[in-house]
């Protein structure tokens, strides 16, 4: 998952003379520092919660990329709870919930409700990757949000500082990395809340090269929730379904 290249930024063949920053063999000191600030700031945050967008690109039966996108609001109470809501352009909405002992996934679109839920022991962590194992995606988006984002670090091949740059009028460290089969971009918040405000991935090695952003749009790291918003009620009329593998 993760890095949208504006088409107005791209440079024409041929045509780019503008000066590029050196990439480094391996990620510079610079980098890893604002990253690794990045890092503990969140893994050491128990509870948060934040708004934002999401997007990427599918490739249709023809070879042509198509655009899709999702507002999202997550909520976590590390170690073990979690709730995240997604709503589709389309229309569909889905929720993914885990209180300590079972998760939840639902789903809402034109009316109709469906829902399934399996026992699940473990954290936060565990979970997600419970979640990622059933509906075939990546995790890369929930190592920002979870306490795998250091042991993450160790893939990358090269990083360096891009400067400064603004998300939202948040003035924000801008960072280009790069892994085996990945470029990336991060966006960090300046200052003593050092949050990712917008991630870019691209996957090299894939044909297509699918990319995948996201942007942070509203952190909390003071939520207030009660314990019923880890708890899934489901809707009169929801039908179960088979979403978990045995």
């Amino acid at each position: 998952m993760l890095v949208l290249l504006v088409a107005a930024t791209q440079p024409v063949e041929g045509q780019d003379n503008s000066p590029k920053p050196a990439v480094d063999s391996k990620p510079t000191d610079q980098a890893m520092k604002i990253l690794s600030g990045m890092t503990q700031f969140i893994e050491a945050t128990p509870a948060f919660s934040v708004k934002g967008n999401a997007g990427g690109e599918l490739m249709m039966n023809n070879g042509q990329l198509v655009e899709y996108g999702t507002t999202f609001t997550a909520t976590f109470l590390r170690p073990a709870k979690f709730y995240l809501s997604l709503s589709s352009r389309d229309g569909s909405e889905a929720t993914m919930v885990f209180d300590g002992e079972t998760i939840t996934v639902a789903s809402s679109v034109n009316g109709l409700h469906i829902y399934d839920t399996t026992p699940q022991q473990g954290d936060v962590t565990e979970s997600l990757d419970l979640l990622s194992r059933e509906s075939g995606s990546s995790r890369e988006l929930a190592y920002f949000l979870t306490e795998q984002l250091t042991t993450s670090l160790t893939s990358l091949q090269s990083g360096f500082s891009l400067g400064k740059s603004s998300i939202d009028g948040v003035l924000c460290d801008h960072l280009a990395l790069r892994s085996d089969a990945r470029d990336g971009q991060v966006w960090i918040e300046r200052g003593d809340e050092p949050m990712p405000r917008r991630i870019l991935i691209t996957h090299r090695n894939k044909p297509a090269k699918p990319r995948f952003w996201v942007q942070f749009d509203e952190w909390d790291l003071s939520p207030e929730f009660s314990d019923s918003m880890f708890k899934y009620t489901p809707p009169e009329g929801a039908e179960k379904f088979d979403y978990f593998s045995e």
